[in-house]
């Protein structure tokens, strides 16, 4: 006998398999803008709960903000300006009884007042 070579017939396209998608294009990681904004957003509404303290030490200078709630700790590059004002996550009273004030905004901690300065900031709501 002859041979009988199977006739194979073409698939339809509701049959034909496709290999699945690459991971990156199943699960989109989500921007780090989008990250920074939702966190913002979720983070907004605790810091409206926080108190509202001003900088103005009289001199028209600016201050520095510490990295730690000490006088001498690193400074972190930014600062706050005369008539700034600004919310408090967390207040820490000093060995010296100088009250520290941590920046909702993560930049670092500034303080309420200066040992032979005198008032730096003021709680204005």
């Amino acid at each position: 006998g002859r041979a009988t070579l199977a006739r194979s017939t073409p698939a339809s396209p509701s049959a034909v398999r496709l290999p699945p998608p690459p991971p990156s294009a199943v699960a989109m990681p989500v921007p780090p803008a989008r990250q920074q904004a939702a966190r913002a957003s979720s983070s907004s509404a605790k810091a409206t709960e926080r108190p509202v303290w001003c900088y103005d030490a009289g001199d028209g200078l600016h201050v520095d903000i510490r990295a730690q709630p000490d006088f001498g700790a690193a400074r972190t590059g930014h600062v706050l300006l005369p008539g700034e004002e600004f919310r408090v996550e967390r207040e820490h009273r000093g060995e010296d009884g100088v009250l520290f004030l941590k920046l909702v905004d993560r930049r670092g901690w500034v303080f309420e007042s200066k040992p032979g300065v005198g008032t730096m900031c003021q709680r204005i709501r």
